[in-house]
């Protein structure tokens, strides 16, 4: 990750340890990650592709953003 420099300066011991607990993962097109309200399994770090993230708005109806 260094080499394309995605966290900057980020110091060597700081990618060292990320580099130790991370899970790297494909998935399928329309693969849900994670719902609302869901207790959080990790971060996500997107390195290629895109995601979809939706949410409930206050009146209950769907709220999508491509990003």
């Amino acid at each position: 990750m260094r080499t394309e420099r995605l966290f900057g300066d980020v110091l060597t011991l700081a990618l060292q340890a990320f580099e130790n607990i991370k899970y790297p993962t494909t998935y399928p097109k329309e693969a849900i990650l994670f719902l609302e309200g869901q207790a959080p399994r990790g971060i996500f770090v997107l390195c290629k592709g895109r995601v979809k993230l939706s949410m409930s708005i206050s009146d209950g109806s769907p709220d999508s953003q491509d990003r």
